[in-house]
């Protein structure tokens, strides 16, 4: 569970920006993301939107974003759904706008839940049902928190986070908490490891009191 800066960017059509919450299982393949991103491929523009991702075999050909394909199932009375615009996004330097992510697995069915909030307490979107994975259906899972990016080959990356590594206009993540299969609910720790791809163009802090900032101006 965590809550995340919003923000938005005008995107090539082989850029994508994101944060997401991961969970997975790495002898198995099976991943879920939940989070916002920025994907001009996918939609037809550069909005930021709220998505979900799924995949059993390391997204290689399972899977999909959204309600794409069969597998993510919505909750009957659900006020937002996977693909829905976030409006109004945060100001680099001024008010931030959040969302809060909850994924959690139930303890008498193993389906994998969604929780979305925007500026609020989050509420139920929808499943992953335990029928579509293996390692996740039974197994512990992993966990990790962050942004991304992608980019083509000609393209230069795209910015992450709010397009800044500075302190105070970095983007942020705040509230880490992971939930057990018996629903208690636990600070994540400030000794996670952390991983950055290319340090000339995103950066990442430690995790400081449940939160730490990311995020950079891409470019290279």
């Amino acid at each position: 569970m965590a809550t995340m800066d919003v923000y938005g960017f005008s995107l090539s059509r082989d850029q994508e920006t994101a944060a997401a919450i991961w969970v997975g299982n790495q002898p198995s393949q099976d991943f879920i993301l939940v989070g916002w991103h920025v994907k001009p491929s996918l939609y037809g523009d550069s909005r930021t939107r709220f998505f979900t991702y799924w995949t059993k075999d390391g997204f290689l050909t399972t899977g999909c974003y959204n309600t794409a394909c069969p597998g993510f199932q919505l909750q009957a009375d659900a006020r937002v759904f996977p693909g829905d615009v976030i409006d109004p996004v945060s100001e680099t330097n001024g008010r931030r706008q959040n969302i809060t992510i909850k994924v959690y697995k139930e303890d008498q069915t193993g389906d994998w839940w969604v929780h979305y909030g925007f500026n609020s307490n989050p509420t139920a979107v929808g499943k992953f049902p335990k029928s579509l994975f293996t390692g996740l259906a039974d197994s512990t899972a992993d966990f990790a928190f962050g942004g991304y990016t992608y980019n083509a080959i000609t393209q230069l990356t795209p910015p992450m986070g709010s397009g800044s590594s500075q302190t105070g206009s970095a983007a942020s993540f705040s509230d880490l908490q992971y939930i057990e299969q018996d629903g208690t609910v636990s600070a994540v720790a400030g000794n996670l490891p952390s991983h950055v791809d290319n340090r000339s163009c995103y950066s990442v802090t430690p995790i400081v009191n449940g939160k730490f900032f990311y995020g950079g101006p891409g470019g290279c």
